[in-house]
């Protein structure tokens, strides 16, 4: 009726009535606003999916169609790593030359040591080229597969790490400043992990550890014979 008519329209121009229309008018210009939000959002992470793609693509001679299979690949591991950072891991995979087969399970591996040591030895990418770097040198991804030679070395660095004082870090740190001259020596990548573990506990910095190590080692190289014929090896 008109009466009704009249008593709504007092009701909503009433003081109470234009606080509740207000209230509800900022609510819905917040929603929008989030959701507005949200589709940017969402618009910049695929641009920088396309771009981490590309890259993937380029390191590791990828077709397209190979990348889009990698990243759902990707997209199935249990992690808490962001996919963004998982392309990054596959984009060092492709810089060390790791087989387009071996890709995602480098990928898995490395990011298993990310999550254990990452606040030690970094982003997603540095852990990659640590790990890599270290298997590859000592020739652990020939023997144990290239996903197997990831595990092992951040198995070593996160055993260390929890049974000492050391940190993996460090312990990387040295073990790439003499990684040629071991493996030349043909000694293991966790003896040396070992030895760079007792040196920090020790108080020795990375440069003088690796020095000392090489120089050692280098002395050892020389008079191997006269040594195994004293030790009997």
């Amino acid at each position: 009726t008109l009466g009704n008519i009249k008593s709504e329209l007092r009701e909503a121009f009433s003081p109470e009535g234009l606080l509740k229309q207000g209230a509800a008018f900022a609510v819905s210009s917040l929603s929008l606003t989030a959701l507005i939000s949200g589709v940017q959002q969402y618009g910049r992470f695929l641009v920088d999916v396309s771009k981490a793609q590309r890259e993937v693509a380029k390191t590791a001679g990828l077709s397209n169609d190979a990348v889009d299979e990698l990243t759902e690949s990707l997209k199935k591991i249990d992690t808490p790593t962001g996919l963004l950072s998982l392309l990054d891991i596959a984009r060092v995979a492709g810089q060390l030359g790791v087989a387009q087969k071996d890709i995602a399970g480098f990928t898995e591996s490395v990011d298993k040591a990310f999550v254990a040591l990452g606040d030690e030895l970094g982003t997603a990418e540095q852990v990659a080229t640590t790990l890599g770097r270290i298997s590859n040198i000592f020739g652990l991804d020939l023997q144990k597969g290239v996903a197997g030679g990831i595990d092992a070395v951040g198995s070593a660095l996160n055993q260390l790490s929890n049974d000492s004082s050391a940190t993996a870090d460090f312990m990387a740190d040295v073990t790439l400043r003499v990684a040629g001259i071991a493996k030349t020596s043909k000694i293991a990548a966790g003896d040396i992990l070992g030895l760079a573990s007792v040196l920090q506990q020790n108080g020795v910095s990375a440069e003088v550890a690796g020095t000392a190590l090489n120089k050692i080692i280098g002395n050892l190289a020389k008079d191997y014979a006269l040594i195994a014929k004293t030790l009997n090896l």
